[in-house]
């Protein structure tokens, strides 16, 4: 049975994705903030493990990453789906952060923690870990790093598409620094329906079924790239 680590798993697409995994026989621990919280996983709960990390503590992933390596030694799959696109999440407010008149650098600063700086630190912490062969690191991206949508007064979000961006030049990045064994890609998972996004296109099951399908049909020569949830490549 192979290992995987979901970030970001208490709802939405990270709820999804550690039902799917665990169904498809992964042993899945999921990242969450609060290990009190009932969390629906589905039927396979016993392939699921609720594992305390907060993504932007260096403290907490070193702990979640030596967690894991204690109980299985390896991991085959980190799936960095933690994001911010509001303040809501952190401050309690439900205002964006994302647009030039609204900036604040300590919310700002955080959103570009949460969506490019904490995935980068959970696979620098985690690569000695994905020793098997064909394991990856999946960085959940949005189509709002992308020049080619758009832009309008209710997608603007200059905030969340830079950060997301960042995070689409930190994948290419990562592969110069990764085994042989382990390939990377960013992924735009479509537009998914979440309390704050209700008319998004698809649900988070739907999403994390196409997410899995990209892992497994995936063409090494799209190591490091931003791709559709269809496999298409995303454009830049």
């Amino acid at each position: 049975m192979k290992t995987a680590l979901v970030t970001g798993a208490a709802r939405g697409l990270g709820r999804a994705l550690v039902q799917h995994l665990a169904e498809n026989n992964f042993y899945v621990y999921a990242g969450v903030r609060n290990l009190d919280e009932a969390i629906d996983y589905g039927t396979k709960v016993e392939n699921v493990k609720k594992i305390l990390l907060d993504v932007t503590s260096d403290l907490s992933i070193e702990r979640a990453a030596e967690k894991i390596a204690t109980e299985k030694g390896s991991v085959d799959l980190i799936i960095n789906n933690a994001g911010l696109a509001r303040s809501s999440a952190i401050f309690g407010g439900k205002e964006f952060v994302s647009d030039i008149p609204s900036f604040d650098r300590d919310k700002l600063l955080l959103m570009f923690d949460v969506n490019a700086i904490s995935p980068m630190m959970v696979a620098k912490n985690f690569i000695d870990l994905m020793k098997n062969k064909d394991s990856f690191i999946v960085n959940v991206a949005s189509k709002r790093a992308s020049f080619q949508d758009d832009f309008n007064e209710k997608t603007r979000t200059s905030g969340y598409r830079a950060s997301k961006l960042a995070l689409v030049m930190f994948t290419k990045c990562l592969v110069d620094y990764l085994p042989e064994n382990v390939k990377t890609f960013a992924v735009h998972p479509n537009e998914v329906i979440t309390e704050m996004n209700p008319n998004g296109e698809f649900t988070p099951e739907e999403a994390s079924d196409a997410l899995y399908k990209l892992i497994e049909n995936f063409d090494p020569n799209d190591n490091g790239k931003f791709l559709n949830y269809d496999g298409s490549i995303y454009p830049i």
